[in-house]
C-alpha cells in the first residue's frame, strides 16, 4: 500500500486507489458490464449497512450505484507467501470469515476478496451480480406478514441461509418473485 495512486480492474467495476479511499466505479468496457457494476455497488452500500464487523465499510455512496467509496485496505493477496501461493482461503478460514448466525457474508472465496482494515479481516469485495439481498419492511405488499428487518441471502438460484420469511423462501427460490418488483433476474 505504498504508492498514492493505484488502479485496480475487476469484472465489473473498476477501483482508483487514492491515499486511504477506495472509490468503486461501474466498469465501461461494456454496457451490460455497466449496469452490474451499478447493482454490485449498489448491493456493496445495502450489505453495509448491517454493520457487521465483517464487511468493510462503505464510507459514501452515489444513489444508483455510480460510485462508492470505501477506506482503502491492504488485501490478503498481497500478503501471502511468495514460496506457497494460492488464490483462496483455507474452506476453515473461508467460513471462519463468512459463516455467522444470523446470515452469510456475501463474499468470494478469493484472496483478493478480503483484506485487512483496523487490525481485522474484513470482506472487500462483497457485491455481486448473484447475491441478493432481501430487506423486508412494511412496504413489501407480495410477502403479506412478513417482518420488518428479516433477511434473507440467496446465492444464484440456491439458498444459503435459513428460510425466515414467513415460509416464503423455498417459493422465492422456485422464482416466484413477482413480475415489476424491480428484482426480476437480479
Amino acid at each position: 500500500m505504498s504508492e498514492w495512486f493505484a488502479f485496480r480492474r475487476g469484472v465489473t467495476r473498476e477501483v482508483f486507489l487514492l491515499g486511504p479511499l477506495a472509490l468503486k466505479l461501474p466498469s465501461v468496457r461494456s454496457w451490460r458490464l455497466f449496469l452490474t457494476g451499478l447493482l454490485c455497488n449498489q448491493q456493496e452500500t445495502q450489505f453495509s449497512t448491517l454493520g457487521w464487523p465483517e464487511l468493510c465499510p462503505v464510507w459514501f455512496s452515489l444513489p444508483g450505484g455510480f460510485l462508492v467509496v470505501m477506506p482503502r485496505v491492504l488485501p490478503l493477496s498481497e500478503l501471502q507467501d511468495a514460496d506457497n501461493p494460492r488464490d483462496e482461503l483455507s474452506e476453515e478460514d473461508f467460513r471462519r470469515l463468512t459463516q455467522r448466525s444470523d446470515g452469510e457474508v456475501p463474499a468470494e472465496n478469493k484472496l483478493d476478496s478480503f483484506g485487512l482494515f483496523r487490525g481485522r479481516t474484513v470482506a472487500i469485495d462483497y457485491g455481486g451480480p448473484g447475491w441478493d439481498l432481501w430487506l423486508i419492511g412494511p412496504d413489501t405488499p407480495w410477502l403479506p406478514g412478513a417482518k420488518k428487518g428479516w433477511m434473507e441471502f440467496t446465492r444464484g438460484s440456491h439458498a444459503r441461509t435459513k428460510d425466515i420469511l414467513c415460509g416464503m423462501g423455498s417459493a422465492r427460490r422456485a422464482g416466484s418473485t413477482p413480475s415489476g418488483s424491480g428484482l426480476d433476474g437480479v
